[in-house]
């Protein structure tokens, strides 16, 4: 009698423990805690309790927290959708070992979406395995917390699984937190996507593609994703894509050499385009010594740079070395005649030349490209350029040249050589470690110069807008004279995410400078150049390293720039900073260098058009007019006209009026009254006489003065008398 009973309880007592629940949606209500809707009668909420998704897609509604062992699909399912959707939590519990799963996809192509907080508790410290028996898809949406705890503390999180000839993708695009220690594993035929969504703040452990040396194994990072250890295995891979970012704490590895004392190499793809890039983000990770010969070895990286069809021309670098040229020369234009046959459209900059020097398909074949060294490049047709490099975890530097006398000669071309943002300026939110500050002594004018495609953007402190460079950015510097000096690129520059190129107009600092942006139009040649003011109490008049940038005459175009308003060296500038509490009477000279007959002046930003407005005076044809619409100019072709405009801030006069002689100044207040401006420390008498020679106003002053009760209808002579010297002006003020 006894062992009657014995053999019972053996029979039922998994029936008690584990019990399975099948989703039948019986009621139509979508209902989880509701009793009909089930198979086998009440609703599954327990840590034996084993949930089987029906056959029929849908989506299950949560009303209270729930606990359960496994969720499954049926294997009848296949191509369904479930959906597991609420504001409670679902904490599934697996109690057995690795082969004892979490989740499981078991119809082909099924997917299985939680729209729930998810608990992931593994009471023994195993994994918690999310498998695919058939091919399928686990989502873990975006504003919902993925948690992975267990009771002792175990290493073992989440590990994804695909059986044989099938694949199991995870997508985390919410919250992940996980107890101490408790890591990622990506194992054989599987991957974990994150989404762009994603934030990982709170998990601060390891992240293994390919663990146990099986194959198939991927990441994909689209989002910001911290780890303490990044491990790629045997033939894996991880792709940061444009929008994601990875930073690595303790040990990055793309190499592995457990399987058999044979060294397998993973690698690590970063995803770039022209206006966004993925980031790897390890200042202060170690690399693994993955042959023992003592020395840390460098990551294994694959860089990918779309790049737009000729005639457009790119600016890029690679973040490492050890590629050769003729690995990535695929699908570049080459030249077919002359002395430059074989040339490619792929070249670098001499400043001994000042031109381009392009790589000829033969003797360049296995040319090794260089970190730091930045590259022109137009593809035959649109393309993806991929470099398969070595990244070494180090401060990088590169040798600037000076190369002559010549106009270009002091320019060189170089790029960001590691695979993170560099801070570029003080608005990167590092005022030390920042691209400028550092090698502010090495370059004759503290800025970057990046090709947008059609004309040359100017970035130094006075950029808000863009404030790091991107990895593989090429971009130009100019170099001190005589030079030989290094360029440095420090792990300290290193910032995490960020996603923004030069070639993208996204803000990243609501605050603005000040700033009045002019466009120069050739409309001969359908040709733009720009130059920009700044105003700011970090400027002066005068030279401001960092603040006033210098113009690149590189290429035919028509060009517009300014001059410094005090000790001007006749450096023509293309940014300028002006303090803004000193702006008003300003005079700000502006040169344009003409290659057209037929030119347009427009105001492309203007920020300070409520509090002045601005003037354009040319002093060829002494005239004088109010820069607020388009502005038509007639030039000589090839023309320097440097010392024929310029810009008066005023704040509501309309500024000096045509005179003939001297610096001595004359505004118009209103049609009877006018405003006299000397230098500030000089004192005067005038004398105001109508064409008749009547005498009409005299008066004395230091420096400036107001004159009223003036006679508008006729021209009007002025006699100014100072300790010095004396000189006569006509004006007219109508």
């Amino acid at each position: 009698m006894k062992k009657i009973f014995f053999s019972t309880l053996l029979l039922t007592l998994p029936l008690l423990i584990f019990s399975q629940k099948t989703w039948t949606n019986g009621t139509g209500n979508n209902n989880w805690s509701d009793n009909d809707n089930w198979s086998g009668g009440d609703f599954p909420n327990g840590n034996g309790q084993v949930v089987q998704l029906g056959a029929t897609a849908g989506t299950i509604n949560l009303t209270e927290d729930i606990t359960v062992k496994l969720i499954k699909g049926t294997n009848g399912g296949a191509g369904n959708t479930f959906t597991i959707s609420g504001d409670y939590t679902l904490t599934i519990a697996n109690s057995g070992n690795t082969s004892a799963y979490s989740i499981q996809t078991n119809g082909a192509d099924q997917v299985i979406v939680f729209d729930c907080d998810v608990n992931l508790n593994d009471p023994n410290n195993d994994a918690n395995v999310v498998r695919a028996n058939k091919t399928g898809v686990v989502t873990f949406n975006a504003g919902r917390t993925l948690t992975l705890t267990s009771a002792g503390g175990g290493s073992e999180g989440l590990k994804t699984f695909g059986a044989t000839s099938q694949t199991m993708t995870v997508n985390i695009n919410g919250t992940l937190v996980a107890a101490s220690g408790r890591a990622l594993e990506v194992s054989q035929n599987s991957s974990i996507v994150f989404g762009s969504a994603y934030s990982g703040d709170n998990f601060s452990s390891s992240l293994l593609v390919g663990v146990d040396n099986n194959t198939g194994a991927s990441v994909t990072v689209n989002g910001s994703v911290k780890a303490a250890n990044f491990f790629v295995y045997n033939n894996s891979l991880a792709t940061i894509g444009t929008t994601g970012s990875l930073n690595v704490t303790g040990q990055l590895t793309t190499t592995d050499s457990d399987v058999g004392g044979v060294s397998k190499t993973g690698r690590i793809t970063i995803e770039t385009s022209r206006t966004a890039s993925g980031s790897l983000h390890a200042p202060s990770a170690t690399f693994r010594d993955h042959n023992s010969d003592g020395d840390n070895d460098p990551t294994r990286l694959t860089f990918k740079r779309p790049i737009d069809n000729f005639p457009e021309w790119s600016l890029v670098g690679f973040p490492g070395k050890n590629e050769a040229f003729v690995d990535i020369d695929t699908n570049l234009k080459v030249s077919t005649s002359g002395s430059s046959s074989g040339d490619t459209s792929f070249g670098v900059w001499s400043p001994l030349t000042a031109a381009y020097d392009y790589y000829d398909t033969g003797t360049n074949s296995a040319t090794l490209l260089n970190e730091g060294q930045g590259y022109v490049v137009s593809p035959n047709g649109a393309t993806t350029l991929s470099a398969d490099v070595d990244y070494e975890n180090q401060n990088k530097s590169y040798n600037l040249v000076d190369g002559g006398t010549g106009a270009l000669q002091e320019w060189n071309l170089v790029s960001n050589p590691h695979p993170a943002y560099l801070n570029l300026n003080d608005n990167s939110g590092d005022t030390t470690n920042n691209f400028l500050k550092v090698n502010a002594s090495a370059l004759a004018t503290v800025a970057v110069y990046a090709w947008d495609g059609s004309a040359w953007d100017v970035f130094d402190q006075t950029t808000n807008t863009i404030n790091y460079i991107a990895p593989g950015e090429g971009f130009f510097v100019k170099a001190v004279d005589g030079a030989g000096t290094d360029l440095s690129f420090t792990q300290d520059m290193m910032a995490f995410g960020k996603g923004v190129n030069f070639n993208d107009s996204k803000v990243n600092d609501p605050y603005r400078n000040a700033i009045f942006k002019i466009e120069l139009q050739d409309l001969d040649n359908n040709k733009s150049d720009y130059t920009k003011l700044f105003f700011t109490d970090k400027a002066t008049k005068g030279l401001d390293p960092g603040y006033d940038s210098e113009k690149f005459f590189m290429g035919p175009n028509s060009k517009i720039f300014t001059r410094l308003l005090q000790n001007d060296k006749g450096v023509n500038y293309h940014n300028q900073s002006l303090p803004m509490q000193d702006l008003k009477d300003a005079v700000v000279p502006l040169g344009i260098n003409s290659n057209a007959s037929s030119m347009n002046l427009k105001i492309k930003e203007n920020t300070i058009d409520h509090l002045y407005n601005v003037f354009l005076e040319d002093r060829l044809k002494n005239t004088i007019v109010e820069f607020d619409e388009d502005i038509a100019l007639e030039l000589d072709k090839n023309s320097d006209n440097t010392i024929r405009f310029y810009l008066h801030f005023t704040d509501g006069m309309i500024p000096e009026l045509p005179t003939d002689g001297d610096d001595f100044r004359i505004f118009k207040v209103s049609n009877d009254e006018i405003k006299l401006m000397g230098s500030p420390e000089t004192n005067y008498n005038a004398k105001v006489y109508d064409f008749s020679g009547r005498l009409v106003r005299e008066i004395s002053f230091t420096h400036k003065v107001n004159i009223n009760e003036i006679d508008s209808k006729g021209i009007n002579i002025l006699t100014i008398e100072s300790d010095d010297k004396k000189f006569t002006k006509k004006f007219k003020l109508n």
